[in-house]
């Protein structure tokens, strides 16, 4: 008869919690510099064949990509998208709120208007963060050089370096979070004035 397995604990101090594992990336590589490059190409290769199968079918499939410039009653209808290959990139931008909302309805609009709150949310912290954390965590290795694309991360970080190079991790991580906050805040305000108008 088999014994039931037993479970081992580790004995751990608050330190060795609240140290993060800092430090790890000294001692092993992870992901090569390669392999980065393999999977950025892989995904440009995906996203022009994905966007090159868009361009050809969105004029064949009219009933998917454009259906309200000719199976609405006329008033409903909007003008066809123009051609070209990123030329239905423009109306999107330019086209009143008002306009999109009475001719595509709100799902639409709220969908365009979500799409645009990443951006809002994204592009902005990028700007941000890049600049700043990557020079630190590369910087902070100490005597033994890590390699691979750890040396960018935070564990890059020697353990002589977290008393000071880590606080601005944690208060870029606290302006994120407020500023993300800060984005839903006013999305949702816009949301419940437009819903509110719309209903009215």
């Amino acid at each position: 008869m088999s014994t039931a397995p037993s479970a081992t604990a580790t004995s751990a101090t608050l330190g060795d919690f609240l140290n993060g594992n800092s430090g790890a990336a000294l001692a092993a590589e992870n992901i090569t510099w390669g392999a980065l490059i393999g999977a950025i190409g892989i995904s440009f290769a995906s996203f022009g064949a994905q966007t090159f199968a868009f361009v050809l079918l969105r004029w064949r499939l009219s009933r998917i990509y454009r259906p309200r410039t000719y199976l609405v009653p006329e008033r409903e209808r909007v003008a066809p998208p123009p051609h070209g290959v990123i030329a239905w990139l423009k109306p999107i931008f330019a086209t009143p709120s008002l306009q999109f909302i009475q001719k595509s309805g709100l799902d639409a609009y709220f969908f365009l208007r979500y799409l645009r709150m990443l951006l809002k949310i994204f592009v902005p912290l990028a700007l941000l963060l890049l600049p700043i954390l990557l020079p630190i965590n590369r910087f902070s290795g100490g005597d033994t050089e890590s390699k691979g694309i750890s040396i960018l991360s935070i564990s890059n970080v020697a353990p002589e370096h977290t008393g000071h190079r880590l606080w601005a991790h944690l208060f870029l991580a606290i302006t994120v979070v407020i500023y993300v906050c800060y984005v839903i805040f006013k999305e949702l305000r816009g949301y419940i004035r437009v819903r509110q108008a719309y209903l009215t």
